[in-house]
């Protein structure tokens, strides 16, 4: 989704906050986790490092200052969302004073401001317009 801002494009972005995903150790836990670390460090994090080919590049390198996160995610045919913010700064490698999930990793992060925490109950996937405009 893209609207013009002046002469600058916005984009918006949707990262899920299932941020190591892997069927084999899949752990509803290890998503909660990462959404509390998003809320409290503000942030929306990758699992894929920078330099993968598709994903974890253009995380970090198509995300521009001005573009929007909306960290959330579909599961079990309901919407979860975390949180959202506003691109302010480059792309990091490493968060501060937040602790990652154990066992976790992840590629890079965004800090967006001001940073909106939602971490919303799930809530039905089909929301009408009516519902969507209050």
């Amino acid at each position: 989704m893209n609207a013009k801002i002046g002469e600058q494009e916005r984009r918006y972005w949707i990262v899920s906050p299932n941020v190591n995903y892997d069927e084999q150790h899949y752990d509803e836990k290890t998503v909660s986790a990462w959404g509390r670390a998003s809320v409290l460090g503000s942030a929306a994090f990758m699992g894929w490092r920078p330099s993968h080919k598709h994903i974890g590049y253009k995380f970090a390198h198509e995300i521009v200052i001005g573009h929007v996160i909306l960290i959330a995610r579909r599961h079990k045919f309901r919407v979860q969302v975390v949180g959202f913010g506003v691109v302010w700064d480059n792309y990091e490698r490493r968060i501060k004073g937040v602790e990652i999930p154990a066992g976790g990793s992840f590629g890079s992060l965004w800090n967006p401001s001001p940073f909106g925490a939602l971490m919303t109950e799930t809530l039905p996937a089909r929301i009408t317009t009516r519902q969507r405009e209050c």
